[in-house]
């Protein structure tokens, strides 16, 4: 990705690709690279579990502590992944958006320019955004993990229903309680207009905020559902060394 992107870059700045397709895999290069952080937690896990889980039993080192250790790892990882790839996307952007300004009427100029002076701040909010739900997944992906690692033994070709039943509650279960009414009394709470962060230039140009509500009650809700995934996968690991 990060050769595709340095690739666009220059070929932006050459002005020998098409603009419009430049953009688009600019904004779909910072979006992939979500898939890090997630990906090098599984990456970390499997290594472990198939190499030397029976050295634990040598060390007072918790399965908490080596999930710390995982996720710590796979962060800075997807951190630096990402900080590259908004650079990348930057460059794209900035050069394809003065190109482009010079054959847009006025009012879409004013657009333009005010995207252009906003990217550093919608980066920075990107990279926290994306370093959020990858985290989130990340702990989605090692409890669905180590439940099939779980019940292997038991199951043994059929373990793969128990993280099917898992993604199913990780995405349609909890996509259904959050319509609740219980979920709207409980975490319902702190709603505002992302375009709040911006400056009131900006939100005097983007005027339809409802496309951009956050509820604070959500992040509340996914914080806690983070911390459960976080103790059961320990504790998972926990029971696969004593086993």
């Amino acid at each position: 990705m990060l050769v595709i992107g340095m690739a666009l870059a220059v070929s932006s700045y050459t002005g020998t690709f098409n603009p419009s397709v430049a953009t688009a895999l600019a904004i779909m290069m910072v979006m992939g690279s979500f898939f890090v952080l997630p990906a090098g937690l599984y990456r970390g896990l499997n290594t472990e579990m198939k190499r030397t889980p029976s050295l634990w039993l040598q060390t007072p080192e918790s399965g908490w502590g080596m999930l710390t250790s995982k996720l710590v790892t796979s962060f800075v990882g997807g951190l630096l992944f990402i900080v590259v790839a908004d650079l990348l996307a930057f460059i794209m952007l900035r050069i394809d958006l003065s190109r482009a300004m010079a054959t847009m009427d006025s009012i879409q100029r004013e657009y333009a320019v005010v995207i252009q002076n906003e990217m550093p701040r919608v980066g920075l909010y990107a990279t926290v955004t994306l370093l959020f739900l990858g985290m989130y997944t990340a702990l989605w992906v090692s409890t669905v993990y180590l439940c099939v690692k779980a019940v292997k033994k038991h199951l043994h070709k059929f373990s793969w229903l128990v993280g099917l039943v898992l993604i199913v509650i990780a995405t349609w279960g909890l996509g259904a309680f959050e319509h609740t009414a219980l979920y709207e009394s409980l975490f319902g709470w702190g709603k505002f207009h992302a375009m709040s962060l911006f400056p009131s230039h900006v939100q005097s140009v983007i005027t339809n905020h409802n496309d951009f509500l956050i509820t604070s009650g959500h992040i509340v809700f996914d914080l806690i559902v983070m911390l459960v995934l976080f103790y059961v996968s320990g504790r998972l690991i926990d029971r696969h060394v004593e086993v």
